[in-house]
This record gives structure tokens, C-alpha cells and sequence, in this order.
């Protein structure tokens, strides 16, 4: 099997003292007959004052066998509800909501949450 994860940590500070900052988690494993893919980003946007106003978030979880593809796509701003894609084979199936809180990814949230309150990651 094989497993490997990578977090991608990006701050950017304007002219205008307004900044972002990105966090790119991504996931994989391979098994002999699946991959997994999950990639979840972050984009958080701070005006001058430091304050945060802007939380994009997006998913993109796929499951590829030799017969399939399956991927499931999702979007929140803000932490609302999450708008959710699904595909079979690159074929939309299914396109609806879900709760925020109802959806936890296979990711390390307490890394998630270090680089978004601080600007380092922290492994523990």
C-alpha cells in the first residue's frame, strides 16, 4: 500500500495591508485495486484591520478502481452549507446540499487549524 499526504501553506500580504492565506491538504493511498484521492483547500481573506472575512473552502474527494471512477465535489463559503457534486464515471449524478458540520474529511483538522490561527504548521 502506498500512502502519502502533503499540506501546502501559502500567506500573501497586499500593498494595502489586506492579506490571505492558503492551506492545499492532499491525501492519497493506493491499494491493488483502488486510489484515493482527497484534496480539500482553504482560502481565508483578511481585510487591513486583520480581521477575518472570507472563508472559501473546496473538496474534491475521487475513488478509482479499474471499472470506476467515482469523485465527489464540494463547496462552502463561510462555513454554509456545502454544495455537493457527484460523479460516476465524469458523469453528474447528483448535485445537492449539506449541512456544514455533516461532512468530516479523512484530513488532520488540528493542522488545519494551527495554520489558520497562526501562521505555521504544527504536527502533533
Amino acid at each position: 500500500m502506498i500512502k502519502k499526504t502533503t499540506i501546502k501553506f501559502d500567506i500573501e500580504v497586499n500593498d494595502d495591508n489586506t492579506a490571505s492565506k492558503e492551506i492545499e491538504y492532499k491525501n492519497y493511498s493506493k491499494n491493488e485495486d483502488e486510489e484515493n484521492l482527497l484534496t480539500y483547500k482553504s482560502i481565508i481573506k483578511y481585510d487591513a484591520d486583520g480581521n477575518k472575512y472570507d472563508n472559501a473552502e473546496t473538496f474534491n474527494k475521487i475513488i478509482k478502481t479499474e471499472e470506476n471512477v467515482d469523485e465527489m465535489v464540494g463547496n462552502s463559503v463561510n462555513n454554509n452549507d456545502w454544495k455537493i457534486l457527484e460523479y460516476k464515471n465524469h458523469i453528474l449524478e447528483k448535485n445537492y446540499n449539506k449541512v456544514y458540520d455533516n461532512i468530516k474529511l479523512d484530513i488532520n483538522y488540528d493542522i488545519i487549524k494551527n495554520c489558520e490561527d497562526k501562521k505555521y504548521i504544527v504536527d502533533k
